[in-house]
């Protein structure tokens, strides 16, 4: 489903977090340094197509799931979702953590800022790590996510893309799940949805 999965590395400690393990996520792993060790996996919503290879690398890394509270029922239902789209996707593993919005996640000596950005899915968030935005399925390039999905609402979301997005700097580089990445200046300029 040409889905994104990041790998954010803090480069002291060599540690690094996964996120969105949706299809295809398993080979990242080998592209990874062998020096690094994944500890966390971090999910923006949990919609299938971001959770698909969920499993499989938690038990390849053993590392530490984190999700909103409010998308652990679309985590939990993602196969039966996969299957409306005439897809597999193995179940995900319980969370173990929940993400708390306006917190940072440390990763070694960096610090991954979390936002809370419903819309897309209720439980949908933001990642914002130095100059970069991971922003799941809120914000595309050109586009925004869809909202027809169960838990989706269309203004919340362009209320959260103003209110967590379209507040950094322009320079912002913004890495969303599907397609190419862009900018927060490019987007808060030309995106149709948002001027």
């Amino acid at each position: 489903m040409d889905n994104n999965c990041f790998a954010v590395v803090d480069q002291d400690s060599r540690e690094a977090a996964l996120i969105d393990p949706g299809f295809g996520a398993v080979p990242i792993l080998d592209d990874l340094p062998a020096d690094t060790k994944v500890r966390l996996i971090l999910l923006t919503h949990g919609h299938f197509d971001h959770v698909a290879d969920l499993a499989q690398v938690a038990e390849t890394t053993g590392a530490r799931i984190g999700i909103h509270k409010a998308d652990s029922q679309l985590l939990s239902q993602a196969p039966q979702f996969a299957e409306m789209f005439g897809l597999r996707c193995d179940p995900a593993p319980d969370p173990d953590f929940f993400l708390e919005p306006g917190s940072d996640i440390e990763l070694g000596r960096s610090r991954i800022g979390v936002r809370y950005a419903p819309g897309h899915s209720q439980g949908s968030v933001v990642f914002v790590t130095e100059n970069v935005a991971i922003v799941g399925d809120c914000l595309f390039a050109g586009s925004i996510g869809r909202t027809d999905l169960p838990g989706g609402n269309h203004q919340q979301l362009l209320d959260s893309i103003h209110r967590q997005i379209l507040i950094l700097p322009d320079e912002t580089v913004v890495w969303p799940g599907h397609g190419p990445d862009t900018t927060v200046g490019h987007e808060r300029l030309t995106n149709p949805y948002l001027v």
